[in-house]
């Protein structure tokens, strides 16, 4: 009934709205040269997140591109049986596979300073946020091909999609986008302008209250 169903401020999820000193901020909390390439995952630290397939991703693609920093963000769920182990994640971090920074409060700066935003996930989404943040923020996105994704991600147009526990596609795709730096700009586009048209808050949360003033209308009637 309602298109989108899920949205966020398009006022802060912008671009425009992250100065290049905020950019320049992150970068240099994360010790990372101002030319280096950043690919991002933020979630729940979930294995069927796809935590361990972006892992072996990153170990992949490391050895050939040196100017790419593979960052994992966000917290384990201890009360979760999927929750990703403090072992696996202590040892990711040594092998430098992945930088892993926590809980961020600032992920509008994140995605902006970022080239490519991965969720390799294998979970039952909904509506991944994660990703309507990236594409409201003009990102190329790297994900999986499970319901919930394909509302935001259109192979070929705003992302790729590959197939979910597939390490060695995922590498292939986040390759290839860093590869590319028109396709990125092609894909991130492309993803603002559906964020537009189909996540902005506003228009969302207008469309429940009008839904909502019809079905009251109807049972009064």
């Amino acid at each position: 009934v309602i298109r989108g169903g899920s949205s966020v401020d398009l006022a802060t999820y912008n671009q425009d709205s992250v100065p290049q000193s905020e950019r320049d901020r992150i970068r240099d909390e994360l010790g990372i040269g101002p030319t280096d390439l950043i690919v991002t995952m933020a979630s729940r630290l979930l294995y069927d997140k796809g935590v361990a397939e972006y892992v072996e991703a990153a170990g992949a693609l490391r050895s050939s591109r040196t100017d790419a920093h593979f960052i994992l963000a966000g917290e384990r769920d201890e009360g979760n049986r999927d929750s990703v182990s403090s072992e696996d994640l202590e040892g990711w971090s040594s092998a430098g596979d992945i930088e892993y920074v926590g809980y961020r409060d600032d992920m509008p700066s994140m995605l902006a300073t970022s080239d490519v935003v991965v969720l390799p996930s294998y979970y039952p989404e909904g509506i991944p946020r994660i990703l309507i943040e990236a594409a409201a923020m003009a990102r190329p996105i790297v994900s999986t091909t499970i319901p919930g994704v394909a509302e935001i991600v259109e192979d070929g147009v705003n992302g790729l999609l590959v197939p979910p526990r597939d390490a060695a596609a995922l590498g292939k795709a986040i390759e290839k986008l860093l590869d590319s730096p028109s396709l990125r700009a092609e894909y991130g586009a492309a993803g603002l302008l559906k964020a537009e048209r189909e996540y902005d808050d506003r228009e969302v949360a207008q469309s429940y209250v009008e839904e909502y003033r019809r079905a009251w209308k109807k049972a009064r009637s």
